[in-house]
């Protein structure tokens, strides 16, 4: 419970952005109460930018051709971007988190350059940025992103459900 183990954090990471698939736009989903918590506690708030997609009444998932078109259209990157940017100056928070899953690209290149032009802009309005990576994932190319991320955010879990096995 944030409210009274909100002491014990100094960052958090709260599922807030995502990308609406039709306009490719921010779509935020910002708790006003739970961000009051956030801050008085003092947290360095940097919400997660996904590509989950939800469905009202089914079960949304992570969507590689949502994340595929963002990666490969510079207009859309440049919007997206400065929608970010203005939405964490707004609200007071302190950079961004990025959770790109299921991608479909065949290369790093254009994960990589996104990234870049991303930490760039965020770092000339003084902006965390930080990234999530799979152990072993050729997704991601660690010794290229190093250089534009301030923390890389490993996602090491053990996913399984009722019909599998932990590990």
């Amino acid at each position: 419970n944030l409210r009274t183990k909100g002491n014990k954090l100094n960052t958090i990471y709260p599922e807030r952005f995502f990308i609406n698939p039709k306009t490719y736009r921010l779509y935020s989903r910002i708790d006003k109460e739970a961000l009051g918590v956030m801050k008085h506690f003092g947290l360095s708030i940097q919400p997660i930018l996904n590509n989950f997609i939800s469905v009202p009444g089914k079960q949304g998932n992570f969507n590689g051709t949502l994340l595929k078109t963002i990666l490969h259209n510079s207009k859309i990157q440049d919007q997206l971007i400065s929608d970010l940017i203005q939405t964490i100056k707004t609200n007071q928070l302190q950079g961004i988190n990025i959770e790109f899953e299921e991608m479909t690209e065949t290369s790093d290149q254009y994960l990589n350059a996104f990234q870049k032009k991303l930490y760039l802009a965020f770092k000339q309005n003084n902006l965390m940025v930080s990234i999530d990576v799979m152990p072993d994932n050729s997704d991601f190319n660690i010794s290229y992103l190093k250089d534009y991320t301030d923390y890389f955010i490993v996602m090491a879990y053990d996913q399984y459900n009722d019909s599998s096995q932990a590990g």
